[in-house]
């Protein structure tokens, strides 16, 4: 059996802090700035499990991550752009959920489903800013040497990206399970 270091192979810790902590203090900002938004629901509404809609409630978070994973392609700049309008909409959906049906009902409804996607969504940011953080760290613990040549930048950059790809397909397969407990614990009529 492989260690698990060899299937999931580290990635740079400023990715983890910059991307983890800007995307909860979006999330917060959301929040504080939609303390009169509700959502069309009621508590002790009916609800039923359409398992059909796992697929698109997991197309829809795919989508949202493969956004802030495509700061791998771009030097980080898609995920540091998306990072803010994404923190601010899911803020604001916990914060129109809880007021629609009050926070006790609201937590039990999503706690079944949103720490999960929470993580995935944020493990996908620290993956879109893993190769810019790498090649950052590299070029500070070698400054002072003499000029970088551009093909060891690349290589950082390069063996970084693939870092991430490995952790993308697991912060997929933890959007895929949210999607299934979100359905599991019912969709609101």
């Amino acid at each position: 059996m492989r260690p698990l270091g060899a299937l999931l192979p580290s990635l740079p810790r400023g990715a983890w802090i910059l991307a983890s902590t800007a995307l909860l203090g979006f999330v917060m900002i959301g929040w504080l700035a939609s303390s009169g938004t509700t959502f069309p629901i009621s508590q002790g509404q009916e609800t039923h499990r359409p398992w059909g809609m796992v697929w698109q409630i997991f197309a829809h978070n795919t989508g949202a991550s493969l956004l802030l994973f495509a700061g791998v392609a771009t030097g980080g700049i898609a995920t540091l752009a998306s990072l803010p309008v994404l923190g601010m909409y899911i803020g604001t959906v916990v914060r129109a959920t809880s007021n629609s049906i009050g926070m006790h009902a609201a937590s039990e409804i999503l706690a079944t489903y949103f720490v999960l996607e929470f993580i995935g969504l944020a493990l996908s940011a620290v993956c879109g800013v893993a190769p810019l953080l790498a090649c950052v760290s590299w070029w500070r613990r070698r400054s002072g040497d003499g000029p970088v040549p551009k093909r060891e930048v690349i290589r950082v950059y390069l063996d970084s990206a693939g870092r991430a790809l490995r952790w993308m397909v697991l912060a997929e397969l933890v959007l895929l399970l949210a999607a299934w407990l979100e359905v599991l614990g019912g969709i609101p009529r």
